[in-house]
């Protein structure tokens, strides 16, 4: 949701300092892709460590299965939408549309791609990043399980230098797939610090409630102090602003970490329907978002109507949950059914091992 308002809303700053503060925290709302990442790695770690144990050993073919039947089938469908449907509704309505080379995104290498094209290919980046981080993954769980600390501090070391050669040469490094190394190093070492760690367990679901109230305000707190950073640093912007996604993607491991060893907050987010109802539609709304932004551009464009921000928020926001509902229902859903034959692990056992301190 984070992401879809920043692509969908555009807040002018103005002389007040606490509606500068709003534009500053909407300008970080990128940041929930680096969620999704974490996320990502924390899950696919804890389930693979979690196999080996049950079963002795880990599937890469299995694992890899299960990648294809939850990621692919929505994905080369939006890629028949752009290189097949697309070029023949535009060449009926005698409109130009810029369209990549179809094999960048064929074999997810499309944040490597910076030439502009169509919207709402572009932010399909971040599947490339995760499709190659899954390759990655799979190979360290199947023959590196032993060593995975290292692991993860060697792609947080790969990933740090990275972004300081960047930042120093002035290169962007946005989709570049190393920069993202940090966040999948962060996600996995949460992952292995529940399955191994009991004391961790034990501080977590015993925070005093001072330390959890500061907790939760931490993310507040966090943007407020970059705000002021950012309004009087002289310096390169870039460091501060490299220091602050650091600090981010910690925390939020440390926040799922939280949410998962106290049960309270699972139950009490069980209960909202809406939100679990939209963790079901999350990688549709993700891909189709883009379709339903450049859907409406395009209309109110020849239309000549300009709309305010909340009004096309608004629209965009229930066409991508139509499709998403659509697309759950009837392509995705066959494969998701498919793709529970391959799982040799759960992920609601994580609260099983949170209770025992696996």
């Amino acid at each position: 949701m984070a992401v879809f308002i920043y692509h969908t809303i555009r807040p002018a700053s103005g002389s007040n300092l606490v509606w500068n503060f709003l534009v500053y925290i909407y300008s970080h709302l990128f940041l929930g892709i680096e969620v999704f990442f974490v996320l990502s790695a924390f899950l696919l770690t804890w389930l693979g460590l979690n196999e080996n144990k049950q079963r002795g050993s880990f599937s890469f073919k299995n694992y890899f299965i299960r990648r294809i039947l939850r990621i692919w089938p929505l994905y080369y469908f939006i890629l028949i939408i752009a290189f097949l449907v697309i070029p023949l509704v535009t060449s009926k309505l005698h409109m130009h549309v810029s369209l990549p080379d179809p094999l960048w995104y064929i074999f997810f290498v499309s944040n490597f791609y910076y030439i502009d094209h169509i919207f709402f290919l572009r932010f399909l980046w971040s599947i490339a990043v995760e499709e190659q981080f899954y390759f990655l993954q799979g190979i360290c769980l199947k023959f590196l399980s032993q060593y995975l600390p290292l692991v993860f501090l060697i792609l947080a070391m790969i990933s740090i230098f990275s972004s300081c050669y960047h930042l120093l040469t002035g290169k962007g490094d946005y989709s570049n797939t190393l920069t993202y190394f940090f966040d999948f190093a962060v996600g996995g070492v949460a992952a292995y610090v529940l399955f191994y760690s009991k004391g961790l367990v034990r501080f977590l679901t015993h925070l005093p409630r001072w330390l959890t109230v500061v907790f939760y305000a931490y993310i507040l707190i966090h943007f407020f102090i970059f705000y002021i950073i950012d309004i009087d640093f002289k310096g390169d912007k870039r460091i501060v602003e490299l220091v602050s996604r650091y600090l981010f993607i910690i925390y939020t491991a440390l926040f799922i970490l939280e949410q998962i060893v106290n049960n309270k907050r699972t139950k009490i987010l069980e209960k909202f329907r809406f939100l679990r109802f939209t963790g079901k539609l999350s990688y549709g709304l993700y891909c189709y978002h883009g379709i339903a932004i450049t859907f409406f551009s395009i209309l109110f464009k020849k239309l000549n109507l300009k709309i305010q921000d909340f009004i096309f928020f608004s629209l965009t926001l229930l066409l991508s949950y139509l499709l998403a509902i659509v697309s759950y229902r009837y392509l995705e859903s066959p494969f998701l059914r498919l793709k529970e034959r391959f799982r040799n692990t759960r992920i609601n056992e994580i609260t099983g091992a949170r209770e025992s301190g696996a």
